[in-house]
């Protein structure tokens, strides 16, 4: 499957990288849906990735979502550490 969202270069692109974070966060409960769980986790600073609503087309019915826990490391857990790097 991840195979899918590889580009030709051989790299994955952002949203499919997104996708292959916050399934297997989901499936180990490791992701904080919605804005009060969302401002909980982050008061209690157990955020790792804070997703907002412009990729919210990936979780339909959420308005943010926070990973506490990846559940399992991935090429695609990297590729979106790298982006948030090339970014700031």
């Amino acid at each position: 499957m991840a195979e899918e969202g590889i580009a030709a270069g051989g790299v994955m692109d952002g949203n499919t990288a997104l996708e292959e974070v916050l399934r297997p966060a989901f499936i180990h409960d490791g992701l904080a849906h919605g804005i009060r769980e969302t401002a909980k986790a982050l008061g209690k600073r157990q955020a790792h990735l804070c997703v907002l609503p412009t990729v919210m087309s990936l979780l339909v019915g959420c308005s943010c979502v926070v990973v506490k826990d990846y559940g399992k490391e991935a090429q695609a857990k990297d590729v979106i550490e790298e982006y948030i790097k090339r970014k700031n």
